[in-house]
């Protein structure tokens, strides 16, 4: 019998390349595509988002990479205090917020037990998590974090039902 087209490697076939991924386990990947935390940060710089989403931590984790840093920043919004994570994983140079689906806007939780209980469990983070009040100045150690949403008249209290 003849060959196929496919067999014969002729173009408009794409050849999957057989990767082992933990020793005697193996899957397919397309030979195109390699792993975030595997690429040069020239290939990295080119597609960056403004933050990270769960689904994409999720992958990169299963994939082999880790969070190497996690740090939460406080802020009174409309009456109630609101948390924001950002993320300094093994795959990117620096810290990034946790952002919604499809990057529309940033991440937050009413609960810190919550935000802790996903870094914790799902992202399998076991270090320190410092927590920040907008604002403060102990951020200008992260850089551009120290700018970002800073408040108007001074940081929020703990207690934001004070009305901030």
């Amino acid at each position: 019998m003849g060959e196929t087209s496919r067999e014969r490697g002729e173009p408009g076939f794409r050849k999957r390349q057989k990767v082992g991924r933990r020793a005697g386990e193996a899957g397919f990947r397309s030979a195109s595509k390699v792993p975030r935390h595997r690429r040069s940060r020239d290939d990295v710089e080119c597609d960056l988002a403004t933050g990270l989403q769960e689904g994409e931590i999720k992958q990169a984790i299963a994939e082999g990479g880790h969070v190497r840093n996690v740090l939460v920043v406080s802020k009174c919004v409309g009456g109630h205090t609101e948390h924001l994570a950002y993320i300094r994983p093994s795959w990117r140079r620096d810290f990034l917020p946790l952002r919604t689906w499809q990057d529309k806007g940033d991440r937050t939780y009413r609960d810190l037990d919550r935000l802790l209980l996903l870094i914790r469990a799902d992202f399998n983070y076991r270090g320190v998590v410092p927590v920040y009040i907008v604002g403060d100045p102990e951020l200008a150690r992260y850089g551009k974090l120290a700018h970002e949403g800073k408040p108007q008249n001074g940081p929020c209290p703990p207690d934001c039902s004070l009305g901030c």
